[in-house]
């Protein structure tokens, strides 16, 4: 594994969807067989005004994200490589059977791009704010959970998932990202990075809360608490080994995740700290309850994802050592 860490985390000029369009279109005019699929959200991830340009390439399925499943599954098992698009909570939950049986059960080769999980969902409110998506994915057999942190993540991984057969699920945020890493990164499947060293205790996150955390990291450091992060990027297959010798290293393990406490990175971490090196844990996330429409720091703050929720957890946890 061979990733550098950006020196400054700032924010990035484009926004993440804008990375993923530019790079489906690279993927294309490499003569890759890709496709981009979506069901009425064309404008939301910002590939629309590439529609007329590649007609055979990008697809509207129309408001019809299972439909859309199926006709992606069909594509894969003539060789095409399809990355199918919707917002978080209809990619995960409202094409869940077929997504199940004509994709991963019948072994496609299937991308799934969801968008703004969780407290990313904002505005769109509760019924577009999924907590569970992690939690529904991993439990499919075959099923590759991935997070990308920043746009250079996020680049590899998918030339990553085009090179692998097999069903992705992407987890994305639509919005500008910290820029975490350094062009040239690399990230396999099944690895993770560690984003700050540290040996009083170690939390692991993903996604828009991996800058969260280090922010929260640097300022824990003024009281003489120094934390390992480590960015759990693949969620599935997750990096046991890491996470074992992690806890083997600080004896104190906080996961910090934006999605349900119930069923994401935190009940991952725990059943390998249970099977393997049991020591104190603390989750932090979601409260087990439907989020509300306002902005992400209004989530993040109201929802279980407070600076103070993070950092009493990290000293209560150090405490139990």
């Amino acid at each position: 594994m061979t990733y550098t860490l950006t020196k400054k985390n700032v924010l990035e000029e484009k926004q993440l969807r804008d990375h993923y369009c530019e790079t489906i279109i690279e993927m294309i005019k490499n003569g890759l067989p890709v496709m981009h699929l979506d069901a009425d959200a064309m404008t939301g991830i910002g590939i629309f005004s590439y529609r007329d340009e590649y007609p055979d390439q990008i697809i509207e399925c129309g408001v019809s994200e299972a439909n859309m499943m199926s006709v992606a599954s069909g594509m894969s098992q003539v060789g095409r490589i399809p990355f199918t698009h919707s917002l978080a909570s209809f990619a995960s939950r409202r094409l869940y059977d077929q997504l199940y049986i004509s994709g991963a059960y019948a072994k496609s080769n299937v991308k799934i791009v969801s968008t703004d999980s969780g407290i990313a969902a904002g505005y769109n409110g509760g019924t577009h704010a999924p907590i569970e998506d992690i939690a529904l994915m991993r439990v499919i057999p075959g099923m590759t959970v991935v997070e990308p942190t920043d746009s250079v993540m996020l680049k590899d991984l998918m030339y990553r998932a085009v090179d692998t057969y097999g069903m992705f699920y992407f987890r994305l945020t639509r919005k500008q990202a910290i820029k975490i890493y350094e062009e040239g990164s690399e990230f396999p499947i099944g690895g993770s990075a560690i984003v700050r060293t540290g040996d009083d205790a170690t939390i692991f996150t993903s996604g828009l809360m991996v800058a969260e955390v280090l922010r929260l990291a640097r300022f824990l450091e003024n009281e003489g608490i120094f934390i390992r992060v480590v960015d759990l990027y693949s969620l599935k297959p997750i990096d046991i080994s890491t996470v074992i010798k992690c806890a083997k290293d600080t004896r104190a393990i906080v996961t910090v995740e934006n999605h349900n406490k119930i069923g994401g990175i935190g009940d991952a971490v725990a059943s390998i700290l249970g099977e393997n090196f049991p020591v104190p844990l603390k989750k932090v996330g979601i409260e087990d309850s439907f989020l509300f429409s306002a902005s992400s720091d209004w989530l993040k703050d109201n929802y279980g994802l407070s600076d103070e929720n993070v950092l009493n957890a990290v000293r209560e946890t150090i405490k139990r050592k």
